[in-house]
């Protein structure tokens, strides 16, 4: 059975997908749709409807959570260390330097100076495949040292390019994923707007779902279970010829202080 899988340059470009296709023939019984029957407490949205405003627009109370559970404090201790403009002394510039005009010292104007340094460029796949019988608030706080962790990283002088990925391994031996880049390096932080993929548990059990129901080639061995987690990236990256990725599973992460996290991927020790 052939596996198959999608990657996605943007939230936006996964939003489309999910919008244009339609079920399979698989999953053409609205009964088999998860995607929209699912209960609030197993997908931690009300509806797919709910779902779906997070995932457009952003969860602000996941958000809320993230903050109060860590990322204020790591917000505040990176802004200390931060990288800042020094204003000396020089021949020219914006105002002049008082004292040393008067004492007749050449560099008698106040001017900016900016140091330019190249910075480093990593790939980090955050994979947030996990079974059913995992609880909210593990996925939760996982994603909150996660995201904690990227921004230590950044705050290190290492731009990322951020993805969330999805994996799952049907009983017939057929494995399905999607990737999704949710940063570029170029972007900051947009705490809310990157919460919702990256922690609630309805990004899995609602958006994901809902790619394996409309995804031409999976088959019907997904049907009602949706497969088991997977923690093995391998082949999805083999396909996309993606090399030098820093790969994080929900399952090495669980229980790791964003400190360590940063650590790991830093050091590409990670799985």
């Amino acid at each position: 059975m052939k596996n198959v899988f999608l990657k996605f340059d943007s939230v936006s470009e996964f939003h489309k997908y999910l919008h244009t296709q339609k079920p399979t023939s698989a999953f053409s019984s609205p009964y088999s749709q998860h995607s929209q029957t699912g209960s609030e407490g197993f997908t931690h949205t009300r509806n797919w409807e709910h779902a779906e405003e997070l995932f457009t627009y952003g969860d602000k109370d996941t958000a809320k959570k993230l903050e109060d559970g860590g990322l204020r404090q790591t917000r505040l201790q990176t802004k200390c260390t931060a990288n800042r403009r020094k204003v000396q002394a020089n021949i020219c510039g914006f105002a002049p330097h008082v004292p040393n005009y008067i004492a007749g010292v050449p560099a008698s104007m106040l001017n900016v100076k900016e140091v330019r340094v190249k910075e480093k460029v990593i790939n980090v796949i955050y994979n947030i495949s996990a079974n059913g019988g995992v609880g909210a608030r593990d996925l939760l706080n996982t994603g909150v040292q996660m995201l904690s962790a990227i921004m230590k990283i950044e705050a290190s002088g290492v731009r990322v390019n951020l993805y969330v990925a999805d994996i799952s391994d049907g009983h017939n031996g057929q494995t399905i994923g999607w990737l999704c880049r949710i940063k570029n390096s170029a972007q900051h932080i947009d705490t809310l707007k990157m919460c919702y993929p990256l922690c609630n548990p309805s990004m899995l059990r609602r958006h994901s779902f809902r790619f394996t129901e409309v995804t031409d080639g999976v088959s019907s061995a997904f049907v009602g279970g949706y497969g088991g987690a997977s923690r093995d990236i391998s082949l999805m990256l083999k396909q996309f010829q993606m090399k030098d990725c820093r790969c994080m599973s929900f399952y090495t992460a669980k229980g790791c202080t964003a400190d360590k996290l940063a650590e790991m991927i830093l050091k590409g020790d990670c799985r």
